[in-house]
């Protein structure tokens, strides 16, 4: 009994994050209570997955009621430069007064403190205030951990429900190396969580060629007809957020647009094809699709001879 209880304590002391002077970093599926540098922050319990989003019906609270400076907590996401992040939760101000709720990026040790943000603008004190903010993150590499806070001394706040998620689209069609014909249908496809709508947008060799749509729902599919286009194999198409310019994505690799194009070698004009014999008919094309073999006669249709080959 007494080798169980050891080994259960030593497990549980595992889960704890490393502490330092910023902050205690949340816990994941786990509780702490610690004093840092004239604050405390307790009663945490926070759930999620591979370092982002941050789940969970639990909350994070931290005191600087003793300290002489706002302070804050802060987690390591692993956060992606020059990206956009949803970020929503609930604040409440328990002690302090009325305050700014806002949220900072910091290196993984929570240092190196920039692009302040506010959550929510004077929030009262005693009252639960909601948040659902997108958030850009810098271009500093190192900057990859979120620091929440309040913008006063001597407080002490709770957060609610954390999530701080990766907004993006991810195009699945045309993504490179197709072959696309003018006045065929394409069906653009791609991936995406955002609920706003989003604008399709061809390029040719890293330029606008023309706005396929202005504006279309998000829910990851549109058929396009490939209009008249130079051809050319060094096509891409873009699709971005129509209320967030920076969430966007650009086709993996050039495809190309080309005209439809058969040539037929045998019969080309000339031959005298007996009734009842077998005839070889050759053609050159560059489809991917079957095709039709028709007998004309006078440039009037005289009959099918193969549906599809």
């Amino acid at each position: 009994m007494n080798k169980l209880y050891f080994f259960t304590i030593i497990l549980i002391l595992s889960l704890f994050p490393q502490i330092d002077s910023l902050g205690q970093n949340l816990v994941t599926n786990g509780t702490f209570e610690s004093d840092i540098s004239g604050r405390s922050a307790k009663d945490a319990v926070i759930s999620h997955e591979t370092a982002f989003p941050i789940t969970g019906a639990g909350s994070m609270e931290f005191d600087n009621s003793t300290g002489n400076s706002s302070g804050g907590f802060y987690q390591d996401l692993s956060l992606a430069v020059n990206s956009v992040y949803r970020i929503t939760g609930n604040g409440h101000i328990v002690s302090g007064g009325n305050q700014d709720l806002r949220i900072l990026q910091v290196s993984f040790n929570g240092t190196g403190q920039e692009n302040p943000a506010i959550l929510v603008s004077n929030a009262i004190e005693g009252s639960d205030v909601a948040f659902d903010i997108r958030y850009t993150t810098s271009s500093t590499p190192n900057r990859s951990a979120l620091e929440f806070s309040g913008s006063a001394t001597n407080s002490v706040i709770r957060y609610d429900d954390l999530t701080v998620e990766l907004i993006s689209i991810s195009i699945t069609s045309p993504n490179g190396g197709e072959i696309l014909e003018i006045g065929s249908i394409h069906n653009i496809t791609w991936t995406n969580n955002i609920a706003e709508n989003v604008k399709i947008e061809l390029f040719k060799a890293g330029v606008l060629n023309s706005t396929i749509v202005t504006s279309t729902e998000s829910d990851g599919s549109f058929n396009w007809t490939i209009p008249s286009v130079t051809e050319a194999s060094d096509y891409t198409v873009v699709i971005t957020s129509t209320t967030t310019g920076t969430v966007a994505d650009t086709s993996d690799a050039n495809f190309t647009i080309q005209t439809s194009a058969i040539t037929v070698t045998a019969p080309n004009g000339g031959e005298s094809w007996q009734a009842g014999t077998a005839q070889n008919i050759t053609w050159n094309d560059n489809l991917t699709e079957n095709v039709q073999i028709d007998l004309y006669k006078a440039g009037a249709f005289n009959s099918a001879i193969a549906a599809s080959e």
